[in-house]
Parts: C-alpha cells; structure tokens; sequence
C-alpha cells in the first residue's frame, strides 16, 4: 500500500505522479527498457475521512511489461484505462 504523498517522493525514480479524479497516474522510465511504464492507483480510504494525498492507495494496473515511447503517452494510457474502466 501507499499513498500520494509516497509516490510523489519516491527515491531514485524518474517520473511523475498526477491526480485524475479521485485516482493516481504515476509514470517511472525503466532505463533497462529504455522506455516509459505507467501504473494506476485507486483509493483504499474512504475521501470523507481524510484528505486525498494522504488516502492509502492501491495498484490498479492490469498490465505488465507495456512499455511506451514518451512520458505523455505513458500518462494517455494511464489517463484511458481509468475512462474505459470507472
């Protein structure tokens, strides 16, 4: 688990974390790979409760190994999966 807060200050990691509605897009670039991954995150804690950065957060992301060519368009599928998915 984890929260906005932590995936905006992770450590050694190359990307950038936005907030889509009530969900976290976080982009990191895989050197090995030379490309950019992306994962989604949903939230655990109930909005109502607490403020959003610091609501625990769940990985949402059903895909492995998709790897993409820019940082934008990492965002872009990140940003669609949430649309054709909630």
């Amino acid at each position: 688990m984890t929260n906005y807060i932590k995936l905006k200050n992770r450590p050694f990691v190359k990307g950038t974390v936005v907030r889509y509605k009530n969900f976290a897009v976080a982009t990191k670039f895989d050197a090995a790979a030379d490309a950019w991954a992306v994962e989604v995150f949903g939230l655990i804690d109930d909005l109502s409760e607490m403020d959003f950065e610091e609501c625990r957060l769940e990985n949402l992301t059903e895909w492995e190994g998709q790897r993409f060519e820019t940082e934008g368009e990492a965002i872009l599928a990140g940003i669609q999966f949430l649309e054709w998915r909630y």
